[in-house]
């Protein structure tokens, strides 16, 4: 019996070591896909900040043409995202405050939001509140977030503020500021499992 204790410790300190390793690795990738969401969230802005540059050697009429075939392109989109009656066809998860799947998530609602030219209502800080289609689209996509998470979470971010960008920014602050505290609740957890 004398031998199995220690056996049984080294073991537990194994696997706590290699529980604690895998979860700086998990933290460090974490970090990683943060960094790159970010840097692609600035180039968004960027993108969306500088006007397209218009050939010298075309007419005013043809950069007005291309300028008008976008906007026709993109009000279509627009056109079929207020279609979408259910937004969990779509995006079939319900994020709610101990959800380990917010990156899922949060992946799942922009790929939607890219797929009808909304990304920029909750990646970009800017704001078009005199444009009356803007502010039509910006209420589809708060509709969508608060259609994907529960009622409890709704309550948490609703004070922080009534636009897209600001309800993105208080999810992301919710579930990111928590990041390295659920690592370590869901290892312990799992740990207690085996």
């Amino acid at each position: 019996m004398t031998d199995d204790a220690p056996t049984a410790a080294v073991l537990e300190a194994e696997r706590q070591a290699a529980a604690a390793t895998a979860a700086a690795a998990r933290r460090a990738l974490q970090d990683e896909v943060a960094r790159h969401e970010q840097a692609l969230a600035d180039a968004r802005r960027r993108l969306v900040a500088t006007p397209p540059p218009e050939d010298e050697d075309e007419d005013a009429g043809s950069v007005t043409s291309n300028n008008s075939a976008a906007g026709n392109a993109i009000s279509s989109l627009h056109t079929q995202a207020m279609g979408i009656l259910n937004i969990r066809a779509l995006i079939p998860m319900v994020l709610d405050l101990n959800a380990p799947f917010f990156s899922k998530w949060r992946r799942l609602l922009l790929l939607a939001l890219g797929k009808y030219a909304l990304a920029d209502h909750v990646l970009s800080d800017a704001s078009f509140s005199a444009d009356p289609h803007w502010v039509r689209m910006d209420l589809y996509v708060l509709s969508w977030v608060y259609g994907t998470i529960t009622t409890d979470l709704f309550e948490v971010i609703i004070t922080a503020s009534p636009s897209d960008r600001g309800t993105w920014v208080a999810l992301e602050q919710q579930f990111l500021r928590n990041r390295e505290t659920r690592v370590i609740l869901v290892d312990t957890e799992f740990s207690t499992l085996s």
